[in-house]
């Protein structure tokens, strides 16, 4: 139950088990593409949560999204608010929802409802690699966490259970030969296991902080599936500079790492780069009609060989915000597919107006940033991401990068929202900017 603007409230006390608009309960939400809101989230958007903080609403996420009950037209456009849980009473949420209609009201925007809900803003925290598995192989789900497809179960040597996800190869690029993992930083320096400050691998002197290929969990898991026991290799974290939010003026999050691959790790002859496992759990008939729901799109698209999707091109800042796909409805839509260390391969819906996000610490102190929200693509098909996604990267059907997976928000036990840092921006203004010949790894076909 959420409170709105358009509906009285029966009772006082806190705003509890809050999800979707009231009557809405098998509703799912959903991301919007266009929408006059859009333009007020890039220029105002701002003034939205620094209200929000004026009426003292402990508020961890603020997307735009809209709800719609299975095989029925979506609702109106809502202002979806995460608060701290039992952190705000019925009356105080009516006049803050209230006061944000009030400040939409200004930039002409008056078709736009209000709503609250209770989440939780997280970050989803060997021997050589086999060759890829085909689908059909008889140990596919047993070789595939052990294969150089993206979605490499990672965790740092010195905190094995902290377990995340090797999302990119990157060259270095010049005349250098290294290849890198990307991934996100908080993963390899968990912030309660390290000082958030620049780590640069300069010289060979230099303490070393290694990254094993499987955590504790999944290292276990696969022994317990194979019954043999595999060596895990360590492989080293060259740069990662201090996390920071709200970085430059898009205010995006900077939260990357980059581990040096070891070669002899790797069957390079073998080794097609950066390439998604579509994990067996997708069916090629169920992910070719998630990801292209319009038949016009759907009859040009071939499933890749060996369930490997190709990653070959970046999606740009205007069509993240302008998706050129459309729904079944014939609408502007933006379906993306990441395979991670929880929750394997999953598809999403992004959305192409971007969310603030506050990450809450013990302190009493926060941080603010922008993000991309992915959302589930339906009730049925549970979460995108969990704990120990993040580090995940995120594509379309087209094998074009939309971003990295950094976290989640929704209840202690679930994700609602997944979050994001667009790959464009990651790349070519922070990535680049300390490897300014950098390149991503070629695929092999």
């Amino acid at each position: 139950m959420a409170c709105q603007t358009r509906l009285s409230l029966p009772y006082g006390g806190p705003v509890e088990e809050a999800h979707r608009p009231r009557g809405a309960a098998r509703a799912e939400g959903g991301p919007i593409c266009k929408n006059p809101i859009a333009d007020v989230c890039d220029e105002r958007g701002p003034q939205v949560p620094e209200y929000l903080d004026s009426v003292n609403v402990k508020w961890t996420t603020i997307d735009v999204t809209r709800f719609a009950e299975v095989e029925k037209d979506p609702g109106p456009v809502f202002l979806w608010v995460g608060m701290k849980p039992r952190s705000l009473s019925r009356e105080n949420a009516e006049v803050a929802a209230v006061g944000c209609k009030e400040l939409l009201k200004e930039f002409q925007i008056t078709d736009v409802e209000v709503a609250f809900w209770q989440s939780l803003f997280t970050r989803s925290a060997g021997s050589q690699l086999f060759n890829y598995v085909c689908s059909v192989h008889a140990a596919a789900d047993v070789r595939s966490p052990l294969t150089p497809a993206l979605g490499l179960q990672i965790a740092a040597r010195a905190t094995p259970c902290f377990e995340g996800t090797g999302g990119i190869y990157i060259c270095e690029g010049g005349e250098s030969k290294r290849v890198f993992v990307l991934t996100a930083r908080y993963i390899v320096f968990p912030p309660n296991a390290a000082r958030n400050e620049l780590h640069a691998c300069m010289k060979a002197s230099q303490p070393r902080h290694d990254v094993l290929l499987l955590g504790s969990k999944v290292f276990q898991d696969v022994l317990e599936s194979i019954m043999v026991r595999i060596g895990r290799q360590a492989i080293l974290v060259d740069h990662s500079p201090p996390i920071s939010v709200g970085t430059g003026p898009k205010r995006f999050t900077e939260d990357w790492a980059l581990i040096q691959l070891h070669g002899e790790k790797i069957d390079w002859e073998a080794f097609k780069g950066n390439v998604i496992d579509l994990d067996t759990k997708i069916s090629v008939d169920d992910f070719i009609l998630k990801m292209f729901p319009h038949t016009t799109a759907r009859t040009s698209f071939k499933y890749p060989r060996g369930r490997l999707l190709q990653l070959r091109d970046v999606i740009k800042e205007n069509e993240l915000r302008h998706p050129t796909m459309l729904d079944t409805n014939g609408e502007e839509c933006l379906l993306v597919v990441k395979n991670g260390n929880s929750t394997d391969g999953t598809i999403g819906r992004a959305t192409g107006i971007m969310s603030f996000v506050r990450e809450c610490f013990e302190d009493g102190t926060h941080e603010t940033s922008m993000e991309l929200a992915i959302y589930p693509y339906g009730n049925k098909d549970g979460a995108f991401s969990a704990p120990g996604d993040s580090g995940s990267i995120i594509a379309d059907g087209k094998g074009r990068i939309v971003g990295l997976l950094t976290g989640g928000a929704g209840q202690t036990d679930s994700t609602d929202v997944s979050y994001a840092t667009p790959f464009y921006w990651l790349f070519d203004e922070r990535i680049k900017a300390h490897f300014p010949n950098a390149y991503l790894y070629p695929v092999t076909a």
